[in-house]
């Protein structure tokens, strides 16, 4: 049905932006506290997982296209499930991937801070970084689960994909804003900010 088209096309490309946005535009790591920065065993593990996070955002981008088709489709196409397993097998596999990756990383900003004397400061992004981590965990595991625990409707996965990614983004720019809204983290932005001119 055209409505159904527009309305998955719509998902699809919120979907899409999420994925941009989680991938590209909300940690900031310095070359020092990257992965590939530490030492060997850590360097390997990462480049052990990289391909696996790539394979995974590539079997997302064909769950979600599969559910488009079938959403804009006025019956259910007979690979619905497929399409559905897909979208949420591949998104909690990346998800997984991308949190142990995120642990193999130094937590943004937090050595810069203890190197300058800000280690109360750098202990909070510590405490923001583990609460991102778990409740990435958390959505990992639990999409999986619910799509073999319940009968859904492709449209509902769709949502719910794009749902997850959009808080997702959101969930991890808490940091920034916890950077520049709190009073007590000012002088620790003034030191990023110098580190980075």
């Amino acid at each position: 049905s055209t409505r159904g088209l527009y309305a998955s096309v719509s998902v699809a490309f919120v979907v899409l932006v999420s994925m941009k946005l989680f991938l590209f535009d909300v940690d900031y790591f310095d070359t020092d506290d990257h992965a590939l920065s530490r030492s060997r065993p850590i360097q390997l593990a990462y480049k052990l997982m990289f391909p696996m996070g790539v394979a995974a955002l590539a079997l997302l981008g064909t769950g979600v296209a599969l559910l488009v088709e079938n959403i804009s489709q006025y019956q259910g196409h007979r690979n619905e499930t497929f399409a559905q397993g897909l979208a949420c097998y591949s998104l909690g596999l990346f998800l997984l991937v991308s949190c142990l990756q995120r642990k193999l990383h130094h937590v943004p900003y937090t050595r810069l801070l203890e190197e300058s004397g800000y280690s109360g400061q750098a202990e909070i992004l510590y405490i923001i970084n583990g609460f991102q981590f778990y409740l990435q965990l958390s959505l990992g595991i639990c999409l999986p689960l619910l799509f073999n625990s319940f009968q859904l409707p492709s449209m509902f996965i769709l949502v719910m994909v794009a749902s997850s990614l959009s808080f997702l983004v959101v969930l991890n720019l808490l940091d920034e804003v916890t950077l520049m809204s709190l009073e007590y983290m000012r002088p620790a932005v003034k030191v990023i900010n110098n580190a980075q001119a």
